[in-house]
């Protein structure tokens, strides 16, 4: 790990980049284990942990966790970011629980085709 990528400040990161570290450090240290904690995809996971990758300049999982751990992060998984940045993730994590929750509930209000 080069000295200049070990001091990057983790707000250049996107709140999103910056919760899966959190979650990473957390102990969810698979992408199936990321993807499920935050209602995705577990290649949307693989999506952003490249993007975080290339910011940060990592190959590995355990570069990213050595440096989270130097850098604010705590083995909880608590890195100390904004309010409003905390308030508009867990927003976002409802309003995406609410959309699951509403296509589950067309599904079960449209008529049995197949045993009519």
């Amino acid at each position: 790990m080069s000295k200049e990528r070990e001091y990057i400040d983790p707000n250049w990161l996107t709140p999103s980049e910056r919760e899966i570290i959190s979650l990473l450090v957390a102990g969810n240290t698979t992408r199936a284990a990321l993807a499920k904690a935050r209602y995705t995809s577990s290649r949307t996971i693989s999506a952003q942990l490249s993007t975080i990758y290339g910011k940060l300049g990592f190959k590995t999982v355990a570069c990213l966790f050595y440096w989270a751990l130097h850098n604010g992060w705590s083995l909880d998984g608590v890195y100390q970011m904004p309010v409003e940045t905390r308030i508009a993730g867990i927003a976002n994590q409802l309003q995406v629980m609410t959309d699951e929750l509403r296509k589950l509930s067309k599904q079960d209000k449209q008529p049995d085709v197949q045993n009519v």
